[in-house]
């Protein structure tokens, strides 16, 4: 009878090495739901990793048109607009929902809006031609893109990590 009960996909529950004994958090998490972690973690990854690449090119091309190519300046106007916003705002998605329905890490999430406002500072001193100040904080993108992009290569997830420093302080106080 009990086995009638339980509800669908039971037989795929995971028990988690680290989540918090006592709670119910152990029978929460499935198969299913570890694979879809695992993919949400893979494509923060290759946006976060193909935005580092594209960063290569847009400092390549700016390079290029300080040396005197002006054609290069459009292209390099068309990447920042264009390329380098997409691959910036779909590594948003899974930034997002790796910090909400998988419980992980808000960090990323965070630092990408952050990323936003640098960009968009940085195309406004573009075109008022305050180069200085516009190559500083490409210099300041460049770091913090580097910085995400290690974080997401040495990220392990552990969805329960939350719950024991909640449990913590409970029996703490």
């Amino acid at each position: 009878m009990d086995e009638m009960r339980q509800r669908p996909g039971a037989q795929d529950v995971l028990q988690v090495e680290g989540a918090p004994s006592g709670t119910g958090a152990t029978s929460r998490i499935t198969a299913k739901s570890q694979r879809w972690n695992k993919q949400i973690i893979l494509w923060l990854r290759v946006f976060l990793v193909a935005y580092l690449i594209d960063m290569m090119v847009q400092v390549g091309l700016a390079a290029l048109f300080i040396t005197g190519d002006v054609g290069l300046l459009k292209w390099h106007d068309n990447n920042a607009n264009i390329i380098l916003s997409t691959l910036l705002f779909f590594a948003l998605i899974p930034a997002i929902l790796l910090w909400r329905p998988a419980r992980g890490s808000s960090g990323p999430t965070w630092w990408i809006v952050v990323m936003f406002l640098l960009i968009e500072t940085q195309k406004t001193l573009g075109y008022l031609r305050l180069i200085g100040l516009h190559i500083m904080i490409g210099v300041g993108i460049f770091g913090l893109t580097v910085g995400l992009v290690v974080w997401a290569v040495m990220y392990k997830h552990d969805p329960y990590k939350r719950e024991a420093k909640k449990a913590a302080k409970k029996a703490g106080k």
